[in-house]
């Protein structure tokens, strides 16, 4: 016969209050997890809200950013223009700007022409003051000729450095007057080279008849004034004798 312990039914509700408790705390821990899990899903879902956000403002910025672009490109231009109205604008500005380049060329076309004019224009100022410069030197090699003892022509200098005798200028200009001599006749003449030429006084003999007669009448200035002016030829005047008044 199986010995019953008194103390039975207190082990029974023992266990039975156990067994409650392992259920309540395994449904608390249950909910607790539960809980936990619904408060990592919503901090998940406010992260990637936080992300989004982030993204978001990024954009904001950028849009932000183009449209200032936008604007100033606006402020620039004046006006917003369609496509097909930006292709004719862009016809016309390149039409206006070959119409520039040809107004450009047509300017240094005509700066081109009025420098080679110039130039030209330079050529035949040297060809004159060549030419002049010929005749001086014609002229004062001519001088030379005439008048050697009023303008003696030192060696080893220019033409223009013949010293001329200051008290004879008068009659230098007395004499060319005389003689009729033209220095003008001397620009532009084609014997100007020739008569330049160091052979040229070898070749005096083919000197024009007007200038023989040029020369000619000048050397015969040149001689009656010397023997107009020759002490030897002046003669002392002879005192005239009065005669003695009549008696009345």
């Amino acid at each position: 016969m199986a010995l019953i312990s008194p103390n039975v039914p207190v082990c029974q509700a023992l266990k039975e209050k156990i067994k409650s408790e392992i259920e309540m705390s395994s449904r608390h821990s249950y909910e607790t997890i539960a809980k936990l899990l619904d408060l990592v899903a919503n901090t998940n879902k406010e992260i990637e809200k936080d992300q989004h956000l982030v993204i978001l403002l990024g954009q904001i910025d950028t849009l932000a950013q183009n449209f200032k672009e936008l604007e100033v490109l606006s402020k620039k231009k004046g006006r917003y223009i369609p496509p097909h109205e930006q292709r004719k604008s862009t016809g016309d500005e390149s039409r206006r700007i070959e119409d520039m380049l040809l107004i450009i060329l047509q300017k240094l076309n005509e700066q081109d022409r009025v420098l080679e004019e110039m130039r030209e224009n330079f050529e035949v100022l040297n060809q004159m003051i060549g030419s002049h410069s010929r005749s001086i030197k014609l002229i004062e090699n001519l001088m030379g000729h005439v008048l050697p003892h009023l303008y003696p022509n030192r060696q080893g200098r220019l033409p223009s450095d013949t010293m001329s005798n200051p008290e004879n200028e008068d009659k230098v200009g007395k004499l060319l007057k005389s003689t009729g001599w033209r220095a003008e006749k001397l620009v532009g003449d084609p014997d100007l080279d020739r008569r330049l030429d160091p052979q040229f006084k070898q070749e005096e003999p083919q000197i024009s008849a007007s200038d023989d007669d040029e020369l000619v009448a000048a050397q015969r200035v040149e001689l009656r004034s010397k023997k107009m002016n020759d002490p030897s030829r002046i003669r002392n005047p002879q005192p005239s004798i009065s005669s003695p008044p009549i008696p009345e």
